[in-house]
């Protein structure tokens, strides 16, 4: 176990590291900051003069050295705009959007686990095929787009919800409602899925063979089994969406990372860029270290060394 945790911090180390070269280099080929700094007015002396002061007058080589040395030491710099720490301003957005990521996903899993568990337990083949179809349709409408169609219908039509900003429980039901809808439908087919691959298995023969109940069979052993599949893309598809939130984030006026992003590519504020960056990845790596752990927890015929 110690060498596996090891070896998986090495390789989260490294992660952070490419993030942070690839970071460096993307935000430079849009140009300096200067002239979107200082707006329409400014000369082209005072535009070199800012870019001087900001280090971009310098070779690109000692810029990364710098850009390393900085970020090794927990800082990636000043917000060009809000002249404060970039990761102070990337922060201080983050419990927004955990809140909206985190919401969606737990009430998307656990309503597509608790659809296929009934399914499978009652036998109603025709209600999972309606599912499926409905899945389908939603999976088959972008959020932006279904994120609209909810502000039109529920908070524009109906009034019944806020279409923008962060303020009560009801503020969020219509980011989320987009969120889970997206995710209901996604691991609703995973565990169907799942459930059909086990169904076809020997033990589960063997069970039928020996008279044991649908509710047993389904409770007992195939449950376990059809978790796991599962368990390894709700990981992966969890650190994404902690980070992939922006576009709904824009339609609903939410506070979180996704506005503070975009606002800085607009205005080529590079350190929040970058720290944002820096904060997607590390929660990428934690959670699917984490959830490395967990399936060898759940699974005895895994064994992490």
């Amino acid at each position: 176990m110690a060498t596996y945790l090891a070896r998986r911090i090495a390789q989260a180390i490294a992660t952070v590291l490419a993030v942070l070269t690839i970071s460096f280099f993307l935000v430079r080929l849009s140009g300096s900051p200067g002239a979107l700094l200082l707006g329409d007015n400014a000369t082209p002396d005072d535009i070199a003069e800012l870019n001087s002061v900001l280090g971009f007058d310098q070779p690109v080589a000692v810029q990364f050295a710098t850009y390393l040395r900085e970020a090794l030491g927990g800082s990636l710099g000043d917000s060009y705009r809000q002249a404060r720490p970039a990761f102070d301003v990337v922060l201080e957005r983050l419990p927004a959007t955990l809140e909206l990521a985190l919401f969606s996903f737990v009430i998307g899993i656990g309503l597509a686990f608790v659809a296929a568990l009934v399914i499978q337990l009652s036998g109603a083949r025709w209600a999972q095929a309606i599912v499926v179809g409905l899945g389908a349709a939603r999976q088959a409408v972008p959020d932006f787009l279904f994120a609209v169609v909810l502000v039109l219908l529920f908070a524009v039509t109906l009034g019944m919800f806020p279409s923008f900003g962060r303020g009560g429980p009801e503020s969020m039901v219509l980011p989320i409602a987009t969120l889970a809808t997206a995710q209901f439908a996604l691991y609703f087919r995973l565990f169907t899925a799942s459930f059909a691959e086990q169904e076809s298995q020997d033990y589960v023969r063997t069970a039928v063979a020996k008279g044991q109940s649908r509710t047993r069979i389904v409770l007992d052993h195939m449950l376990p089994n059809a978790i796991l599949p599962t368990l390894t893309v709700a990981g992966l598809n969890l650190a994404s969406l902690l980070g992939g939130t922006v576009i709904i984030e824009m339609v609903f006026t939410w506070p979180g990372m996704g506005q503070v992003l975009m606002n800085a590519v607009s205005t080529r504020d590079f350190p929040v860029i970058q720290a944002g960056l820096v904060v997607v990845a590390l929660i990428f790596v934690t959670v699917n270290l984490l959830v490395d752990l967990l399936y060898a927890a759940l699974d005895p015929r895994v064994r992490l060394a």
